[in-house]
């Protein structure tokens, strides 16, 4: 599912926060959504997927948090992820590795990285979502932010324990080569890493200074400049400096990643295989080293 949402210059936290995860849960007629929702300019395409995910708590012990989850790879456990407006002006996802409806509390929480919005001005959310992934950036006069995001990652190698958390999410603010998930399992010694501890990596020693997770520009025999975009490997490891330790798998989902030397710029598209992708996000700065990523356009 990709969705552009546009609320109006009036809206509430509460508003955002339900209309959002009434679109991660499938909703897909605008008129269903809140009186804050502009459904002039906002649309839901399906083409690719569905949204995937299900309302699991609306009536968390925090304000503007509802809780959507979805089941992981393995059919049996599932990822929770809390939709949260902390303020009319930031917004955020939170990743947990459980989530009890009794007591309104969920464990080992991990949140994204923040972006701001604002509740007086009419503006759009970017919105993609699968059962894998959930991707949300926010645009206004042509100027973009890094999303909010929830990955999951393949584990058909069974690299990571049965029963543990494959989902994470990234939490800097121009830097989507690392991430935090709930918990892993300690790739150096014994018992388990949690929380900001519990560190993601896009590819072997992929920090901001090396790239090999982007996709590669190459020109085809007709010279013309072309932009490959792949789907990265993410390794769980405890620090940067033990890249080389951790499980590891690649991303699920209809999410690709790309370099920055071709120029793209948000919300540009590419058709690969008949299929059609927009960037969600480009890395400031647009060299080489900067990451795009992309998603399916439905």
């Amino acid at each position: 599912m990709y969705a552009v949402y546009t609320h109006d210059n009036s809206t509430s936290q509460a508003n955002i926060v339900n209309d959002i995860v009434l679109l991660l849960t499938g909703t897909t007629n605008p008129a269903s959504l809140s009186a804050d929702c502009v459904t002039g300019s906002t649309t839901v395409n399906t083409t690719y997927s569905v949204a995937g995910w299900t309302l699991h708590d609306a009536a968390t012990a925090s304000t503007n948090l509802q809780i959507v989850k979805a089941l992981q790879q393995d059919g049996v456990t599932y990822k929770y992820v809390g939709v949260q407006a902390t303020s009319t002006t930031v917004f955020n996802l939170i990743i947990y590795e459980g989530w009890d409806t009794a007591t309104n509390i969920g464990t080992n929480a991990v949140t994204s990285s923040p972006f701001t919005w604002s509740s007086t001005t009419q503006e759009s959310f970017y919105i993609h979502s699968s059962q894998q992934a959930i991707v949300i950036n926010r645009g206004l006069s042509g100027v973009y932010q890094s999303p909010a995001c929830a990955f999951e990652v393949d584990n058909t190698l069974g690299t990571f324990i049965a029963g543990y958390p494959t989902t994470f999410t990234f939490v800097t603010g121009n830097d989507v080569s690392q991430g935090n998930g709930p918990r892993i399992k300690n790739p150096k010694a014994s018992g388990d890493l949690t929380s900001a501890s519990a560190l993601f990596m896009m590819s072997n020693n992929a920090d901001n200074s090396t790239a090999p997770f982007k996709g590669f520009v190459y020109r085809d025999a007709a010279e013309t400049v072309k932009l490959a975009l792949l789907t990265p490997v993410v390794h769980a490891c405890g620090v940067t400096s033990d890249a080389n330790y951790g499980a590891f798998g690649k991303l699920l989902g209809n999410i690709k990643f790309g370099s920055c030397l071709t120029s793209p710029v948000t919300l540009d598209t590419a058709v690969i295989g008949g299929v059609t992708y927009v960037a969600i996000y480009i890395e400031t700065g647009g060299s080489a080293l900067g990451t795009s990523m992309w998603v399916k356009k439905g």
